[in-house]
């Protein structure tokens, strides 16, 4: 299929994310690509080689241009991109100040259904990235679980479904 990606990161810029997407796809070590170290017509011929670039169907959302669920919500109404990522859940602003825990926990949980509605009502899958807590690295079993999500009873209680990436060694 030829599904339209949006891409919304507040982890990193967007040039710094196409750096890395050029480095997968051409074979190129990260840090020539950061470094400039590349030959920028080989880049050219592999990027069009792409299908999905060829035909701009990724785009990635400058970190700049967005802060809240509206945001995203006015770029996908106007892209209305099949598939959708934000990495991370946790750096979005929220509607409201909020003073505590209990706060952070109400807005989280009012993002997640902004989001949730978003995707039924453009008919799209958003994928959501959440924060694992803090502490994992130091147990004996490295494999994350539910419970090592930020917030996880309300990211568990409102998400279809949840995936970790886990590289055992």
């Amino acid at each position: 299929p030829k599904a339209r990606v949006g891409i919304f990161s507040k982890e990193m810029l967007a040039t710094d994310l196409m750096k890395k997407q050029i480095s997968r796809i051409c074979g190129i070590p990260t840090n020539e690509i950061f470094g400039q170290k590349y030959d920028k017509e080989y880049v050219k011929r592999k990027m069009l080689e792409s299908d999905v670039f060829r035909e701009n169907r990724v785009r990635i959302i400058n970190p700049a241009t967005f802060s809240s669920v509206a945001d995203i919500a006015r770029v996908q109404m106007t892209h209305r991109f099949d598939v959708w990522f934000l990495d991370f859940i946790q750096l979005l602003e929220f509607s409201k100040a909020v003073t505590n825990s209990s706060d952070y926990n109400i807005q989280i949980g009012q993002n997640m259904r902004n989001l949730q509605s978003l995707a039924l009502a453009t008919k799209s899958v958003g994928i959501i990235l959440s924060q694992v807590r803090k502490g994992i690295e130091h147990r004996r079993d490295k494999k994350p679980t539910i419970s090592d999500i930020e917030w996880s009873g309300l990211i568990k209680q409102l998400s279809s479904y949840i995936f970790f990436s886990y590289y055992p060694g």
